[in-house]
């Protein structure tokens, strides 16, 4: 084992099982295993997650007015 693998099993080891998951996710997402294309390692059935506003998902009240402020934004860029 080289001392770069020493170094990863290192880090490894004194990682927390939630951040472990992530570093696998983000293994079998971004590292290309038999560098095959990124598609390709993707077709056997993993879904990749959306970043970003989700369709469907509320992320403030229904009778929040998202556009009260637009006039001061406006104002603060020059705009008006």
């Amino acid at each position: 084992m080289s001392e770069l693998q020493r170094q990863v099993m290192d880090i490894i080891e004194e990682m927390p099982e939630e951040d472990l998951k992530v570093l696998v996710n983000f293994m079998q997402i971004f590292i290309q295993p038999n560098n095959k294309p990124l598609a390709d390692a993707h077709s056997a059935g993993k879904a990749l997650k959306r970043i970003g506003i989700a369709e469907g998902e509320e992320l403030y009240a229904p009778d929040y007015d998202i556009d009260e402020y637009n006039g001061e934004i406006a104002k603060m860029f020059g705009v008006v």
